[in-house]
């Protein structure tokens, strides 16, 4: 049965199923316990690992269709799955129970047992209907059970139609929302139907007016799409969107949400030109969503429409570019844009004559996206375009993030983004192989930021520096300009600083101690790298997100002689305050690059300061170490045995559990040496009288068995335990001597559970 704990974990668990399947086929005598086992592990939290536990479910009842008593089958699972008394034990049970009647359904074990279909459907609309929490997944669940069993209208009008009439009401207006879109699946799907205009015609314009409040009531499920919205998109997408519009786009918000689900739905159902056609209709509407606090989630579904589209119709890339750029404003934006080539990106060029200045914008950030940019002169057209464009004093400072992104880019062609902005400033030196090379390029830098700052508007706060002729002019430039108000002449500034870290010295590097950016390219130079690293993380603050989000993008360039001086202070650091993401990474990183005799020189004084605090969680370093090797792992665990042979403390002993357990899930341990560790945990004076002794036997016993527990499959042997066991097997504590026969037995504990 160790399968289904895999298959509700895996990622691919489509072979692990077959095999489970055919295993089970192969010994019929063990179908009840994997009933039951597959029935238990619906109740996961996690949504992947419940899904995958009903395709195994589902896939194994087809198996073994012919060799079940279907009536014990259903019974069998409200036996296993309606026992649990807490509310989120209850919670668990019941979609756990619609999971597992879905899966028999979807199986066909049901489909000439009606009588056993309409207790299920009873079921589900019953417990549905007790609780809010349960309504959304309940009718989804009907509507799938429904689906599966009755192929055809004739089947479905004489087996199930008018039970399901009495059971849930639909000749009068549907209570919510649940209940309308299952109803609108049921009149798609079985043609022909005695029922309301409402589910026959659900998108018009009457029957939203009729059924306004319950829909307005699907704001609440934000900022998930509520599948009554997915039912109607696939009745008719464009009456869906029409009708939405009609009704509630000049509402406020939240009602005002609505034509935003209503379009979310619809996009996938609609067609190409359809799509482009709403998004240029619309496109006011959709800026205003834009702005508000769903505006990410439409822009998401409005570019994914895009993308499949953009796949399948290639000749139609430059009209979607066109209409997303007149309702989509994303970071994400950039990213589709930047698949035109130089043809295509002229051509949309042509067709924004109405466009306003954020377009052009959008346009311009997407051209750094560009993998091939052959024409680099389109950037000085789109620019011009996007100055012409200018409406506003906002509109300029809007321009500042992007000259600031150009002051180290470099095109295709080899030009100097800041010279495809103004044409008439020429930047040589793109590669710098020497000191005077990198003085005339800061200058001309400094010439072109000087006529960027005329062509766009942008006031000039402070002087322009000194002319550049060596590396002291060139840092006080540097510092001068990070000074500045202007944000555009910061980032020249931080270019400076970044293109002098080569040449500069440690005392040199304190001056930027305040530019955290300018520090993590410092982390590249390997002088410099060490004393770098606490300067970095005093500023750590100061990061954009984006680089604190991906530590794994750093990259470090020092030697085992900054690593022993860098990392101490590190982990003083670190200890000090509590440590985020990136902190652990960039240590991780240094830990790694370590050889293992320095790596065993540190480790053992981590261990030192880290014995007497336990209750400090968020300093435990040493875990980091495991990971670094199998030999440094061996040798904390070596460390923590000899030390264990004196130090019976439980700050002691509570590390070394928490160590072995990292070691014995990372590593395949010999079994004899994990045997030698359990016992050594286990081998401390004992003195049955004495309350505290009983306690701390029975916490060292209790973990013991929990470690067997999940660690079974090792097959630990337990038999090295059992000289250690003796003393505790006398004690008149009748919960010592119950741990101690779990002990000698760990399986039979796993069976009963």
């Amino acid at each position: 049965m160790e399968l289904i704990s895999q298959i509700s974990s895996s990622t691919a668990p489509i072979p692990l199923i077959k095999q489970f399947v055919q295993t089970i086929y192969e010994h019929p005598e063990a179908n009840k316990e994997a009933l039951r086992r597959l029935f238990c592990a619906l109740r996961a939290k996690n949504q992947r690992h419940r899904a995958n536990i009903a395709v195994a479910l589902s896939q194994l009842l087809a198996k073994i269709r012919n060799s079940l008593d279907l009536d014990y089958v259903y019974e069998f699972s409200k036996e296993v799955l309606l026992q649990d008394s807490t509310t989120a034990e209850n919670r668990r049970s019941n979609i756990a129970l619609f999971f597992a009647w879905n899966a028999m359904c979807r199986a066909g074990i049901f489909r000439n047992r009606h009588d056993i279909v309409e207790k299920i459907i009873q079921m589900i609309h019953g417990i549905s209907n007790e609780n809010e929490c349960y309504k959304t997944i309940g009718y989804s669940t009907l509507w799938s059970v429904i689906e599966s069993t009755y192929r055809n209208t004739d089947e479905f009008k004489s087996e199930m139609f008018n039970n399901l009439v009495n059971e849930m009401g639909p000749t009068v207006t549907p209570p919510h929302a649940d209940s309308f879109g299952l109803w609108v699946r049921i009149a798609r799907r079985y043609s022909g139907l005695p029922l309301k205009k409402w589910a026959g015609s659900p998108v018009s314009q009457g029957t939203f007016r009729s059924l306004a409040s319950l829909l307005e009531k699907t704001t609440r499920a934000l900022p998930q799409i509520h599948p009554v919205w997915r039912a109607l998109a696939e009745v008719d997408p464009n009456q869906l969107i029409f009708s939405t519009m009609e009704l509630w786009e000049k509402k406020k918000k939240p009602d005002g949400y609505l034509p935003m689900i209503a379009s979310i739905a619809a996009f996938d159902h609609l067609e190409v030109q359809h799509f482009i056609d709403t998004l240029e209709k619309r496109a006011n509407y959709y800026m205003e969503i834009n702005s508000s606090k769903y505006g990410e989630l439409l822009s998401e579904a409005i570019l994914q429409t895009a993308t499949k589209h953009a796949k399948i119709h290639k000749h139609r890339l430059v009209a979607l570019s066109n209409a997303l750029l007149k309702c989509v404003r994303s970071t994400q934006l950039g990213k589709f844009l930047g698949q035109l080539d130089d043809g295509e990106t002229k051509e949309l060029l042509g067709l924004m004559t109405e466009h306003k200045f954020d377009a052009f914008c959008e346009l311009l950030w997407a051209q750094t996206r560009r993998e091939s940019l052959e024409d680099s002169s389109l950037v000085t057209q789109i620019f011009q375009a996007t100055m012409n464009k200018i409406e506003k004093e906002e509109d300029r400072q809007k321009l500042v993030p992007f000259l600031s992104h150009c002051v180290d880019s470099v095109a295709g062609d080899g030009k100097h983004w800041l010279t495809l902005i103004s044409p008439e400033s020429q930047i040589s030196g793109i590669i710098i192989s020497k000191e005077e090379v990198l003085y005339t390029r800061s200058n001309s830098i400094l010439e072109a930021a000087k006529k960027i700052h005329e062509i766009v508007g942008l006031e000039i706060h402070e002087k322009a520096p000194k002319h550049i002729k060596d590396l002291d002019s060139l840092v006080d430039a540097s510092l001068h300009l990070l000074k500045s108000k202007c944000k555009f002449c910061q980032a020249i500034g931080r270019s400076f600083a970044t293109c002098s870290l080569q040449y500069i010295d440690e005392e040199t590097l304190n001056k930027f101690e305040n530019e955290p950016l300018v520090m993590i390219k410092a982390l590249t130079v390997e002088n410099l790298s060490a004393k770098a690293i606490p300067l970095l993380f005093k500023k750590l603050k100061l990061l954009p997100h984006k680089v604190v989000s991906r530590p794994e993008k750093i990259v470090i360039n020092i030697t085992s002689e900054g690593i022993e001086e860098a990392l101490p202070a590190l982990l003083r650091m670190m200890r000090e305050t509590q440590p985020k993401g990136f902190h652990v990474a960039v240590a991780q990183m240094l830990i790694d690059k370590l050889d293992e005799n320095n790596r065993k020189v540190i480790v053992d004084q981590v261990i030192e300061d880290q014995i007497g605090e336990f209750s400090k969680s968020q300093t435990d370093f040493i875990p980091l170490f495991i990971r670094a090797s199998f030999e440094t792992a061996h040798h904390v665990l070596e460390a923590m045995l000899e030390r264990l042979k004196s130090d019976k403390s439980q700050a002691c002993v509570r590390r070394t559990r928490g160590w072995f357990e990292e070691i014995s899930d990372k590593y395949e341990l010999p079994l004899e040496e994990m045997g030698k560790v359990l016992g050594e945990l286990l081998n401390f004076p004992f003195d049955d009288k004495k309350l505290s002794d009983r306690k701390k036997a029975e916490d060292a016993l209790g973990w013991t068995l929990g470690f067997l527990s999940q660690n079974i499959n090792k097959e630990i042997p337990v038999d090295d335990l059992q000289p250690f066991l003796e003393k505790f097997e006398q004690s008149k504590s009748r919960k010592l001597v119950l741990l101690c026969q779990s002990l000698r037995n760990p399986e039979g504990v796993i069976q009963e559970e």
